[in-house]
Parts: structure tokens; sequence; C-alpha cells
């Protein structure tokens, strides 16, 4: 029952973020499995174009409501999310917002093990990861581009 009182207290625009948090975790599972990384990025970027948003500064709540919407619809998925998914619908549900977030992908190397992780950063700060991640994993380019259609 406290389940219930903690998602009847969530604000409208709470539940909607978390109730597409929870259909497009798995989703983008699915699609990157498909699709691969550059293809999935590419059309999330083209289904959700980025509009200026004059309020980005006022945004820092919403910021903090969206990705605590979608960490708790990965604690509570029928799946285990990998951070890939989790960053990836973040950054797209922060799109949709007219927030401008980067989805980054770094690595790291400890006792001769690579290991790989993905997260989210606006204006620098690191947004479903902890504030040293920079630190663990080294980020392999800026951000991942869309991906331009090609002529043939």
């Amino acid at each position: 029952m406290n389940k219930c009182r903690k998602f009847l207290r969530l604000s409208g625009r709470e539940r909607c973020w978390l109730f597409q948090a929870l259909l497009l975790l798995p989703l983008t599972a699915l699609v990157l499995r498909l699709l691969g990384l550059r293809l999935s990025h590419s059309a999330l970027a083209s289904s959700a174009r980025c509009p200026p948003n004059p309020r980005a500064a006022r945004l820092a709540a919403e910021i903090e409501k969206v990705t605590r919407m979608v960490q708790l619809a990965s604690a509570h998925s029928f799946f285990r999310p990998h951070c890939l998914h989790r960053s990836l619908v973040l950054w797209w549900l922060l799109r949709r917002a007219g927030v401008e977030g980067e989805l980054r992908i770094g690595v790291s190397k400890q006792a001769g093990r690579l290991s790989a992780h993905a997260w989210v950063e606006c204006g620098g700060s690191a947004l479903n990861e902890r504030g040293d991640v920079r630190q663990r994993f080294a980020p392999l380019a800026a951000s991942l581009p869309p991906m331009e259609p090609t002529t043939s």
C-alpha cells in the first residue's frame, strides 16, 4: 500500500514520465539489440528533436524529477535495464522536455579488466550517476552525434 500512496503523491507530469520510462526501457533494450548503438541513437535523436527552451535554466527541478522517474522505472521494471538503456531513455525524455543533455560512454580498466559505462550529462553535471563518474570512467567522446542519412 505504501508504494500506491507514493505513486498517488506524484504529480501528473511525474506519472507521465514514469509511464514513458517504464515503456521505453524494454523498448530501448530491444532496439539496441536489433539496430546497435549508433542507429538507435540516431533514431531516438530524430524522434525527439530538442527545441530551444528559453526556460532551460529554470528546469533544474524538472530535470531532477525526470531523472528520478527513470531511476524509479528502472528499479520497478520487469527486467533489469543496463546503464545504456537507462541513459538513452533519460536522454530522450530530456530532449522531449527541451533540455539538451549529452549521452556519455566511458571506459575503465582495473586489474586487467575493461569495463564500460553510460550516463547523461547536462551542463557538465552527471544526472544519473555520481559526480565522480569521470574519475572512474574515461569518456570515449564528447557525445555521440546523430548519424547523418546516407545517399546512394
